[in-house]
């Protein structure tokens, strides 16, 4: 894949398996793979979450409509 997309596509791949040929499915799955990755990944985010001043949820972005959907 030329381009930025390849360095992206790592990234986006374990979505599409779970989530199979329907691009919102895989939209909605990767936000949620890459909300979790926020939460794991820092230990300072890790304890800002743990003493409940921050929440990382994920969310979809209908384009259409404008609304923003919480996915957690």
């Amino acid at each position: 894949m030329p381009g930025q997309i390849s360095v992206l596509y790592q990234y986006i791949r374990p979505a599409v398996d779970q989530a199979g040929p329907d691009l919102e499915a895989t939209i909605k799955a990767n936000a949620k793979m890459q909300a979790a990755v926020l939460r794991q990944s820092s230990p300072v985010l890790a304890e800002h979450i743990k003493q409940h001043q921050l929440k990382i949820v994920a969310a979809y972005y209908d384009l259409a409509s404008g609304k923003v959907t919480i996915l957690d």
